[in-house]
């Protein structure tokens, strides 16, 4: 190996590992995100206490966090970000224990077993059950893939869009793409659908 070799190989490596570890910071930040959100909408729905916070639920809980970057608004943007992007419940049950650390992930799974009922229905024949299994693993292949693919504020974006025929465009824009954000905030304020 020549001295230009060693130079090409070293850059290499840090450029692609230093992007392997923006990317799993962002994961790990998108997946915080939708956990908060998740734990926002289960006290909402389910809390003892829910009625005495009421509206000021997000403006209490920011300031009794005391988390940089999780202010009211940000905690309203990852309750939003959980209503929309529920289905993420499937993929984190499955691929949780290389996402979320043990005291963490025991909790949660335990939480999320109460959304596999309709997984445990009886199917009328093998090809059934064989027919749903491969739709459910593609389902999770999906949006394992969309959460490797996208950032944090690609799914900010994404949440705004009422219309889940236009998200899910915008979803496989990204999958295929990868815009930068600003590029898909053009697309998404350019392009107009029609039924």
């Amino acid at each position: 190996m020549d001295f230009e070799s060693l130079v090409n190989k070293v850059q290499s490596t840090n450029f692609h590992l230093q992007q392997n570890a923006i990317k799993a910071v962002n994961i790990h930040l998108t997946i915080r995100n939708w956990l908060i959100g998740f734990y926002i909408v289960e006290f909402e729905q389910n809390g003892d206490d829910r009625a005495k916070y009421g509206s000021q639920l997000l403006e209490l809980l920011a300031k009794k966090i005391k988390v940089r970057g999780l202010s009211e608004t940000n905690l309203k943007i990852c309750r939003q970000f959980y209503k929309v992007y529920y289905q993420f419940r499937v993929l984190l049950n499955k691929k949780i224990d290389i996402l979320i650390p043990i005291q963490i992930r025991q909790t949660v799974t335990d939480e999320f077993r109460t959304f596999d009922i309709e997984q445990d229905s009886i199917r009328q024949t093998a090809s059934d059950e064989l027919k749903e299994t491969t739709k459910h693993q593609k389902n999770i292949d999906y949006h394992y893939q969309l959460l490797s693919s996208a950032s944090y504020s690609h799914f900010i974006e994404l949440s705004k869009i009422e219309d889940d025929v236009k998200r899910n465009f915008y979803e496989l824009l990204i999958l295929k793409t990868t815009p930068s954000l600003k590029e898909l905030q053009r697309q998404i304020n350019t392009m107009t659908f029609e039924r």
